[in-house]
């Protein structure tokens, strides 16, 4: 399943936010990413609103688990590089960005708060 994005980054208050629904990855995670961010990681083989990708339960040699998820929010983070987003951008931990850092909160909570990698 694959989600798409509007043309810019919207306010995520996402639906976990205001119910106590599970994290969903096609109310709350593919939201996060715009076009531009598809676009371009789309080009180094990520996903990133696909769903089926995102939520790939397989590991590789860093990640015991869902390698694909863990790589995004690493890039996200910082942790791997380049960092995401590419070209520019706000990056997500900047401290000057509020929202992006309620986005790596609620995308690491996508990944670690049961039930986890819901759609």
């Amino acid at each position: 399943m694959d989600y798409q994005s509007e043309d810019s980054r919207p306010s995520t208050t996402g639906s976990a936010d205001l119910t106590n629904e599970p994290i969903s990855f096609g109310k709350d995670i593919a939201i996060m990413f715009t076009p531009k961010d598809v676009t371009c990681m789309n080009g180094l083989g990520v996903q990133l609103t696909d769903y089926a990708y995102m939520s790939d339960p397989a590991g590789d040699d860093k990640y015991a688990d869902h390698a694909n998820a863990n790589h995004v929010y690493a890039r996200l983070t910082g942790a791997e590089k380049p960092q995401m987003p590419l070209g520019g951008e706000k990056k997500w931990t900047a401290p000057d960005n509020p929202e992006g850092q309620k986005n790596l909160k609620t995308f690491h909570d996508w990944m670690t708060l049961d039930p986890t990698y819901q759609p």
